[in-house]
């Protein structure tokens, strides 16, 4: 007697994805740079201790955005603050663009890091129909 399972599967081509290359610099210390999804859900993360290029490969076509955290205390991950003991959380920035990712298309960007870039929030224009 015969038992058998089967299983199918397909694979993207590696033409249905996208590549962006980050070129970091400015910044002596340690860095965690992260690319987010527009809804800034993390992606994918490399950790960086020296200028250079960070390479973010296989990207599904679609808008990007991009953050850093100046990993000051170098544990490789973002440290809040201590209300406590007076200690601030560690800096965040993020790029002041979002990035689009096509099929087969690589985007190379330059990002001075040294420059403090603070998330511009979207403000929703919210009138109810009586006022002006």
């Amino acid at each position: 007697m015969s038992d058998s399972t089967g299983n199918k599967f397909s694979i993207k081509e590696n033409a249905t994805f996208g590549r962006l290359i980050l070129n970091v610099k400015n910044y002596e210390g340690n860095r965690i740079i992260q690319l987010l999804s527009n809804d800034e859900k993390l992606v994918r993360e490399i950790y960086m201790d020296h200028d250079g290029k960070a390479e973010f490969t296989y990207l599904d076509k679609g808008m990007y955005r991009l953050r850093i955290i100046y990993d000051i205390n170098k544990d490789g991950k973002w440290t809040t603050g201590n209300f406590l003991t007076g200690q601030q959380p560690e800096p965040v920035s993020f790029i002041p663009l979002e990035i689009e990712i096509k099929e087969n298309w690589e985007n190379e960007l330059f990002w001075d890091v040294s420059e403090k870039n603070v998330k511009k929030f979207r403000i929703k224009d919210i009138r109810s129909p009586g006022r002006k």
